[in-house]
């Protein structure tokens, strides 16, 4: 991930990292001051995706 590649770890799912910047009026003005924030994305494979489609939520009491 640190060289901007998404890492596969094949059932549990796909992990990347995406970043969140400052506008820009000109390509040339752009530099790593410019990132604000970044933070790691995760989308899961296809076994654990379809269990969250089949999950059923029960409310507990408190």
């Amino acid at each position: 991930m640190k060289e901007g590649r998404s890492v596969n770890l094949r059932k549990l799912g796909t992990f990347a990292i995406s970043l969140s910047s400052t506008g820009s009026d000109t390509e040339e003005e752009v530099n790593a001051s410019y990132i604000k924030s970044a933070k790691v994305n995760y989308r899961p494979g296809k076994e654990i995706a379809n269990m969250l489609k089949t999950l059923a939520y029960t409310k507990i009491s408190a």
